[in-house]
């Protein structure tokens, strides 16, 4: 389905004939049939796209391109070129599967999926950071007719704010086999962070497990003690620390664990986290931490080629008790630290 992305360079007519917005952007058609959008950039936003297909079909398919105006090329509104949609409403009509062109593996903190999925905590963020155009496509459960209007709205309003789609076409495609393509697509994507979820799952179990067989050296964690995520945007919107809260909860009640202690902020890099180390973890004293970063380490390339190396902190979260080990590589590494009972160690989350 990657040839039928913005990436392969082909992009449909588009087929829409206006763009209203209720958060203040102002969209206008460009030379080539894009609308590119102007005025403020809101908080939240919702984009009502009304088009007119000139042929059945049962994909919509919705592109997101770069354009000369937009912050580093867009394709979203905010300064770094990213955008989310927290639900895409199609009038009459519902999707039943999407996929989108990314450069990164599906994240359980976010998925494609997340765009259709009526869930007020999730959104599908575009992942848009190295000003890449995106492409989203929609199954829908029943043909939109040519010739006839075609109501639908992206809405915007995600955790971060200012996360608005910055250039905008759409069409709808009459090939049908393409509609079965993105439903496998989508499949494989809950597939994955499936797995992700049971891995991250078994970690939990590990944390809170009373036999020693069962649990790293040094992980258990005790009744009523804290556990705080320092990290990135993917920590900052909280998806796997729901997870583990809600594990905890309906698991291990008896062992009183407050709500994970969230200290994500996005765009962060390796250097930033050792910044406020001290600060947003040490003298919380928790007895468990997870670290969740690199990526945004790559995207920048440390101001220089990049390199796979880890770096180890000389701050006073060592004198502290806790190791602070920050790996960047061309996928975020996830590190679980104790201050362990019987010394030191860490334990990848996962690649």
């Amino acid at each position: 389905m990657r040839k039928l992305s913005i990436d392969s360079g082909q992009l449909p007519t588009n087929e829409i004939t206006a763009i209203s917005c209720t958060g203040g952007s102002v969209f206008k058609r460009r030379a080539d049939g894009c609308f590119v959008a102007g005025g403020p950039n809101p908080e939240h936003e919702k984009i009502t796209l009304t088009l007119e297909p000139k042929h059945a079909g049962r994909v919509l398919r919705i592109d997101f391109p770069l354009d000369d105006s937009l912050p580093g090329r867009g394709p979203g509104r905010t300064g770094n070129g990213n955008f989310a949609v927290s639900e895409v409403e199609i009038e009459g009509k519902h999707a039943v599967a999407a996929w989108a062109s990314a450069a990164e593996a599906p994240c359980y903190a976010w998925q494609t999926v997340d765009a259709i999925s009526d869930s007020a905590d999730n959104c599908w963020n575009a992942d848009a950071h190295r000003h890449d155009p995106r492409t989203l496509l929609l199954a829908l459960s029943h043909p939109a007719p040519a010739n006839a209007p075609l109501t639908v709205r992206l809405i915007c309003k995600s955790k971060w704010g200012e996360h608005v789609p910055g250039c905008i076409s759409a069409a709808v495609l009459a090939e049908p086999s393409i509609a079965v393509d993105i439903a496998s697509a989508s499949q494989a994507e809950r597939e994955i962070v499936r797995l992700e979820k049971l891995r991250l799952f078994a970690l939990v179990r590990s944390l809170a497990s009373s036999s020693p067989t069962d649990s790293p050296r040094g992980l258990r964690i005790g009744r009523g003690e804290k556990i705080v995520a320092i990290g990135d945007s993917i920590t900052a919107a909280g998806g796997y620390l729901r997870l583990i809260n809600g594990v905890l909860a309906r698991q291990y009640p008896e062992l009183a664990i407050p709500e994970v202690i969230n200290k994500g902020i996005g765009g962060q890099k390796a250097e930033d986290l050792l910044r406020r180390f001290d600060r947003d973890v040490v003298q919380l004293k928790p007895a468990v931490v997870t670290i969740s970063i690199g990526i945004n380490d790559v995207w920048h390339r440390l101001n220089g080629p990049h390199n796979e190396k880890s770096c180890f902190a000389t701050s006073s979260a060592n004198n502290s008790g806790y190791l602070s080990c920050l790996t960047i590589s061309w996928r975020m590494m996830g590190i679980c630290v104790s201050r362990a009972r019987l010394g030191l160690m860490s334990t990848p989350v996962g690649e």
